[in-house]
């Protein structure tokens, strides 16, 4: 819905935007997310100092429903 989403739902689809959902389907783009999320943390882990705001964020970023 609008209140979660921050827009209509379905307006990209209307606009004809290309969207990880056009290009993978739903169950690709859950999985492409995944990938590019432990991609960050693995090049975070190799990082020297405090990475745990990133990593917090990438964790946040994955696991938020909209």
């Amino acid at each position: 819905n609008f209140d979660s989403l921050g827009k209509s739902v379905q307006k990209d689809e209307g606009k004809n935007k290309l969207t990880c959902i056009r290009l993978y389907g739903v169950e690709g783009a859950k999985i492409r997310a995944d990938e590019c999320a432990e991609d960050c943390l693995t090049l975070l882990e190799g990082i020297e100092g405090d990475t745990r705001f990133l990593k917090e964020f990438v964790e946040y970023v994955r696991n938020r429903n909209h």
